[in-house]
């Protein structure tokens, strides 16, 4: 797949009128960085994807307490191959219980943050998007966190600390053709505010291995 321009919808800054006690969050979608200058990928690669977001330091003026991730599948890619991948937030980095399509678990944070979290990411094959759900949680408890300014992602700082991202891997449909266009666009939801659109990250499949499967293999979509 080849890159395109990087172009970001018009939300993609938070708003300038902010509530008190408003989380907001910049964020970016990175994807795989393909072969030669035009970035070609394999329908044989696996494609590994990371989602970013960011409390922004300039505009909001408290932790972010809930945050939600969701992004839409291409239809060229496989949405049964989908496994979670690793996660972070807070300077903090969390492998996934198991490596596949969905997990949930608990994470006791109060000793860093002062709240525990509850994450949650998996597959809705039915909308083909994959999703992440954090929510900050009392210590021991089942209640968000009754001081509004605690919470999972901290305002950002010159070490990161309000900084965090999710991760997947998924693979290109079998049946995919050659200059097929995967995309990816993800959206980010900070607590009770409207979704903040990611870039738009795309690539292309190689006519060349098409016409190495075709000749060698004699099996185009299976080599």
């Amino acid at each position: 797949m080849q890159e395109g321009e990087g172009t970001f919808p018009a939300r993609d800054v938070c708003p300038p009128n902010i509530p008190n006690k408003n989380s907001c969050d910049p964020n970016e979608i990175v994807g795989p960085s393909g072969i030669d200058s035009v970035h070609w990928v394999s329908r044989q690669d696996t494609l590994k994807y990371q989602i970013k977001f960011e409390n922004d330091s300039l505009q909001a003026n408290t932790a972010a307490q809930r945050i939600v991730v969701r992004q839409k599948l291409d239809s060229t890619v496989n949405p049964l191959s989908v496994r979670m991948g690793d996660y972070g937030f807070a300077n903090q980095r969390f492998t996934v219980p198991t490596k596949g399509s969905s997990f949930v678990t608990r994470l006791s944070l109060g000793a860093t943050l002062g709240v525990d979290v509850e994450v949650t990411g998996g597959l809705d094959i039915a909308n083909r998007e994959v999703f992440w759900t954090f929510q900050s949680l009392e210590v021991g408890k089942n209640v968000p966190p009754y001081d509004p300014l605690k919470g999972l992602l901290p305002i950002n700082d010159s070490l990161g600390n309000g900084e965090g991202y999710v991760s997947y891997t998924v693979l290109p449909r079998a049946n995919s053709h050659t200059r097929d266009s995967v995309q990816a666009q993800a959206s980010v939801f900070f607590d009770v505010n409207a979704p903040v659109i990611t870039n738009t990250w795309r690539r292309k499949s190689p006519l060349w291995l098409w016409m190495f499967c075709a000749i060698c293999c004699q099996l185009p979509f299976a080599c």
